[in-house]
């Protein structure tokens, strides 16, 4: 067909682009375009067969209880407090005590509201539906905004019962799309660095630069080497290493005071960008007002939202008093995702380096265009923990073409973290990669199989830290609870269930409210308080976590309100004094699931579990059932059987 205007224009620009591309050039975004438009196909129509996800048509597809069953459904609500016909257009719904508390949702993310009625099957299809995102969610309410103020009413008052279903959006596939097309039209220079084609550049530093006490003799020569960088660095980090607290911290201190460097900082997650926050924070109280943060209030931390963009220009009233604030402000603070839509923003600052931590979890065409905004980039990850989540089997992204497996491709599911990483170990270029090997959160007795199995026994103990070798977490102990109070790390065999829900174990579920009541009692016999981040349970269904929260309305609510009871993949980032894990295996097949195995080989899911407590780990499940992988196996035999 004939084309003209706009079409033409854009077709000619990518025609004009993708010509001058070199044949690697090519192949890699080829390759990479391919992979995102699978996963954007996946994400509307879901693959069908057992396990298998209808993607967002399961909106329609799906029955009120089967979506129940994959916890994707806020059923039976009822409004209690109406302001949808406000310029900031919200609702209050209450949630039905009869309905099960756990649901896949979380404070931030995207809706579907709908009216139903009792007995309609596919009430989506029937009635008219509101986009809206949830601002708070507790297990009586749901507070929700909507997209846009409704000048009609009638649905709101006549209307009775209502459900929320998540809602999925085509911009984050659109905004990678458009960031490999930023990278094909970067310099030739940048495009052979993220292929790897070009060996990143250092700097002569005159002089070694010193840090403070905080600082070890190791992460001193790190950081040098980070500020010393002129094109990209990566930084290992196993976990409780102080890859933000320690190292982001100094590296933005430095290049606050001794630079005059613009800094944006970056990380996957809310939960980790309030942390940087909280690092950023610590550095000196005037450090408050020298950053900004963006994003939305929904997913910022109550603590960070007052550095917010758009709550800092509130106070602004013109148009040159916002772009002085941009000038003063040389440090940025934001999630990936935030900044990728704020384009608008680099037209109004220059920014010279960025630093993105849960570098790991990203995936490589999110990245790339971003990167080419900057003159330099630190990446803060550990590969060996949990990657980013993808939809589309391993058989469809492994990477086959010869010419990117020489250049050291080999999965388009690997993010640009372990990518480079594994490039880098390749050619030896050894400077432009640090590890952090010292941690101080996992006592010694826990540390030890992460560090054999996973870390290929990288990980110390960081000096001066007499809890990491402490005799024991409990000094007082009964004769009910000496082997729970005395050994750090336990095993609790349990049979198979026979249920035909295979992802809930019944006889788990008893034993893990066991073992709490027992640490409850070992908690007040030594006079300690059971907080937040005291105790926590890791099992990977969510059946199963419904099942040990229903186990659990014996004990006393002021304790469970202190349980989190959640998937590894919520607890990744997370650290609990004590964790309990259940492993829910019934049959053999779990096991698949189970792993996440890496390029090397690495059980990811269980490194990320067995490296969130500090002071003891409570494994429980069927050991013929978990002794059938060699790594459970060895784990198993390494822990204490009670």
């Amino acid at each position: 067909p004939k084309l003209k205007g706009f079409n033409l224009k854009d077709i000619e620009n990518f025609h004009n682009i993708y010509s001058t591309l070199q044949p690697l050039e090519k192949t890699y975004l080829n390759h990479y375009i391919a992979f995102t438009a699978r996963e954007q196909s996946l994400a509307k129509t879901g693959e069908h067969g057992i396990n298998k996800s209808n993607g967002h048509a399961a909106m329609w597809l799906e029955n009120e209880s089967e979506k129940k069953e994959r916890f994707a459904l806020l059923s039976g609500l009822t409004i209690t407090d109406n302001h949808s016909d406000q310029e900031d257009a919200y609702l209050v719904l209450s949630r039905n005590p009869d309905d099960n508390n756990l649901v896949n949702f979380r404070t931030g993310d995207i809706g579907v509201l709908y009216p139903t009625d009792q007995g309609m099957q596919r009430p989506v299809l029937s009635n008219q539906i509101f986009k809206c995102s949830i601002t708070n969610l507790t297990s009586d309410a749901v507070v929700i905004r909507l997209r846009n103020k409704q000048y009609n009413q009638s649905l709101f008052k006549t209307e009775k019962r209502w459900n929320i279903e998540q809602d999925s959006l085509d911009s984050s596939f659109n905004t990678m799309f458009k960031s490999m097309f930023t990278w094909a039209s970067a310099p030739l220079e940048f495009r052979q660095l993220i292929l790897g084609q070009r060996i990143p550049q250092f700097k002569e530093m005159p002089d070694k630069i010193s840090f403070g006490s905080e600082v070890t003799a190791h992460q001193a020569v790190l950081l040098n080497l980070m500020l010393a960088t002129k094109d990209y660095f990566l930084l290992w980090g196993p976990p409780g290493t102080g890859k933000t607290s320690i190292m982001l911290k100094n590296l933005v201190l430095y290049l606050h005071d001794h630079t005059k460097e613009t800094i944006l900082l970056l990380a996957y997650t809310n939960r980790a960008v309030d942390e940087i926050c909280d690092a950023v924070l610590s550095i000196h109280p005037d450090f408050r007002h020298k950053f900004l943060r963006l994003g939305s209030r929904i997913g910022t931390g109550e603590n960070y939202s007052e550095h917010l963009l758009d709550q800092v220009i509130k106070e602004v009233t013109s148009r040159q008093e916002i772009i002085q604030l941009l000038a003063e402000r040389r440090i940025y603070i934001s999630t990936v995702s935030s900044i990728i839509n704020r384009v608008d923003l680099f037209h109004l600052k220059n920014f010279d380096t960025v630093i993105i931590d849960e570098a790991s979890q990203i995936l490589e065409p999110m990245l790339l265009g971003l990167l080419s905004r900057f003159r330099r980039f630190m990446l803060i990850g550990d590969h060996k923990q949990l990657p980013a989540v993808v939809t589309q089997p391993g058989y469809d992204s492994k990477i086959k073409n010869e010419i990117l497996l020489e250049t050291g491709f080999t999965d388009t599911r690997t993010s640009l973290f372990e990518r480079l990483f594994m490039q880098i170990s390749k050619n030896n270029w050894l400077n432009a990669i640090g590890i952090l090997g010292q941690q101080g959160r996992m006592h010694r007795d826990l540390m030890s199989f992460p560090n054999q199995y996973f870390y290929e026994g990288k990980l110390e103990l960081l000096p001066g830290h007499k809890r990491l070798t402490a005799t024991g977490f409990f000094e007082k102990s009964t004769l009910e609870t000496e082997h729970l109070a005395y050994h750090r790390t336990i095993y609790i065999n349990t049979p198979e269930d026979e249920d035909i829900n295979w992802k809930t174990n019944i006889f788990e579920a008893n034993a893990s409210v066991e073992i709490i009541e027992k640490l409850i009692a070992l908690y007040k016999l030594n006079d300690k308080m059971i907080r937040s981040d005291s105790i926590g349970i890791i099992t990977p269904y969510r059946a199963q976590i419904a099942l040990i929260r229903q186990c659990m309305d014996r004990l006393p609510q002021d304790i469970t309100n202190n349980i989190t009871v959640d998937t590894v993949e919520r607890y990744q980032g997370g650290a609990r004094d004590i964790i309990i894990l259940s492993f829910c295996v019934n049959r053999y097949s779990q096991l698949a699931t189970l792993i996440s195995p890496s390029a090397e080989g690495i059980d990811r899911k269980l490194n990320v579990a067995l490296t969130r407590a500090r002071e003891h780990i409570i494994l429980i499940g069927n050991r013929d059932l978990l002794s059938q992988n060699e790594v459970y196996a060895k784990l198993l035999d390494e822990y204490v059987s009670i």
